[in-house]
């Protein structure tokens, strides 16, 4: 069995010591080990979240653009719009669509789509 040390200090973690923990048994270690965690995990929802903020803001500049008129998909792909954000699902005329932020979209098969404002 490999031998696993403290990601902080350096000590050698006892052999009993389950696989994923990284630090030792020292209260230091392991506080610096949750502030660590918190910035990890804190980093990765301010990323999704400013992607999600871009895709709602790709939606309204295809909104103003367009309106509620059929539109090419292409057109939101090269202004970067992340496809797979969805925070909620209605039914607008009879049909499913995704919802970001303040504004729900449609893609039809034919590779077209229409965008609404919903609030």
């Amino acid at each position: 069995m490999e031998t696993l040390y403290c990601r902080f200090c350096g000590v050698a973690l006892p052999n009993n010591t389950h696989g994923n923990r990284r630090h030792c048994e020292s209260g230091l270690c392991y506080i610096s080990n949750a502030k660590a965690r918190g910035r990890d995990k804190y980093a990765k929802q301010k990323v999704t979240l400013q992607q999600f903020k871009q895709s709602e803001l790709t939606l309204s500049i295809g909104y103003k653009m367009y309106g509620n008129d059929y539109i090419p998909v292409n057109l939101l792909d090269n202004l970067g719009i992340n496809w797979t954000f969805c925070n909620n699902r209605m039914t607008i005329e009879g049909v499913e669509s995704k919802v970001v932020g303040s504004y729900a979209y449609i893609t039809y098969k034919n590779k077209t789509m229409r965008i609404w404002k919903i609030s």
